[in-house]
């Protein structure tokens, strides 16, 4: 019996949440990606690595992109993988994801995955703060010649990831949270 026939979308969004809070949050002193300082840190793939968490991932997105037509889905590596990988599994999609630094041998490919130019591509990504990885990933994509139809995020850390990516690429595509830190119980 498939899980996602039997629970409602709200008692899978509640599911995953729970499990973003208890595998994936922690509170201290950490340096952000961004560079930024913070008393807490979400790492996503404390959550979306292990197999409830990754199930639930793939239908959460899925419930969100209901509406939306794509042929492929992903984003920078390494926080866009399992999210992407784990969409595809109840969305048929090709999946893809944008390297950190161009591949230096063989095709010297900058993408990796089966993206076919004029592909409808979902832009994902597992926890944003200033939107830096989102930004990278539709550029390469558009450089492509994909055409990004939505940004869809786990957690959003709420510190301006929406506008800088309007203010970079011209647009928000769609951008989309599941999840910010207010859910998380966390105010910054």
């Amino acid at each position: 019996m498939n899980p996602m026939k039997t629970a409602s979308k709200q008692t899978r969004r509640e599911e995953l949440l729970n499990l973003i809070m208890s595998h994936a949050v922690s509170f201290g002193n950490f340096t952000l990606a961004s560079g930024a300082k913070s008393s807490y840190y979400i790492d996503a793939k404390l959550a979306t690595l292990i197999p409830e968490g990754f199930r639930l991932i793939g239908e959460v997105f899925a419930d969100v992109l209901e509406n939306t037509d794509f042929d492929a889905v992903g984003g920078h590596e390494t926080g866009a993988i399992p999210i992407a990988c784990s969409l595809a599994s109840v969305r048929p999609s090709a999946i893809f994801f944008v390297r950190r630094n161009k591949k230096e041998h063989g095709t010297q490919k900058w993408i990796e995955g089966p993206l076919q130019k004029n592909d409808r591509v979902v832009v994902v990504e597992d926890v944003v703060t200033t939107g830096g990885s989102v930004i990278k990933a539709l550029k390469r994509v558009i450089e492509f010649g994909a055409e990004p139809v939505k940004i869809l995020v786990l957690v959003d850390r709420l510190r301006q990831a929406r506008e800088n990516i309007i203010r970079e690429c011209g647009s928000d595509y769609g951008y989309e949270s599941v999840f910010t830190i207010r859910d998380l119980g966390i105010e910054d």
